[in-house]
């Protein structure tokens, strides 16, 4: 067999594994604090008469950490999907959140001081924010070939190229394709 491999793992995408789903994290904070503020703001314009007070531990931890955990039990930080499970897997994070979120404000009686169309703005809010981010962390991690899992494709025929153009064009996954490993001539599309 003829390995015909142009380069190995290059150093920014070596730790892709460890360091992608920190970069996410982050990124995934940076959201859903975007689209705290953006509902507070949206809600206070429509509804001029009355104050709404949101405190500083729920912006900034209760509800990002919420969000974050039913992100990691939909796998969006350890698996690789192509982009339109990532969003469906944001929508169903964003539902059981904010699920959550209304459970814990009728368990601890803030209800009455609760204002429903920021929990419904924030529903929104937040799922747009997310996959606007995840898009756009993703676009600009696979611009610069960054924290992308290397693959070498077993074949060079019809299939792999087809398999390489996969690779090429779906956002959501991250491969950096290292080569091939093929007995016979390569298609000049995969070579």
């Amino acid at each position: 067999m003829e390995t015909l491999s142009k380069r190995s793992i290059s150093i920014k995408n070596k730790y892709s594994n460890e360091l992608l789903p920190i970069v996410l994290v982050i990124a995934d904070y940076i959201a859903i604090w975007l689209a705290e503020y953006t509902s507070y703001g949206l809600r206070d314009f429509l509804v001029p008469e009355t104050h709404f007070h949101l405190s500083w531990l729920s912006i900034h931890v209760i509800v990002p950490v919420v969000y974050i955990l039913f992100l990691q039990l939909h796998h969006l930080y350890t698996r690789r999907m192509q982009f339109w499970q990532v969003i469906s897997g944001l929508f169903k994070s964003v539902f059981y959140a904010v699920a959550l979120l209304i459970f814990f404000i009728y368990i601890a009686q803030t209800a009455a001081s609760t204002s429903r169309l920021f929990v419904a703005l924030l529903w929104l809010t937040s799922f747009l924010f997310l996959v606007a981010e995840r898009y756009i962390v993703k676009h600009i991690l696979g611009h610069f070939k960054l924290l992308q899992l290397p693959v070498l494709i077993m074949g060079a025929g019809k299939t792999a190229a087809i398999v390489l153009d996969y690779f090429k064009h779906d956002t959501g996954v991250s491969y950096d394709f290292i080569g091939y490993l093929e007995d016979y001539t390569p298609e000049a599309k995969v070579a």
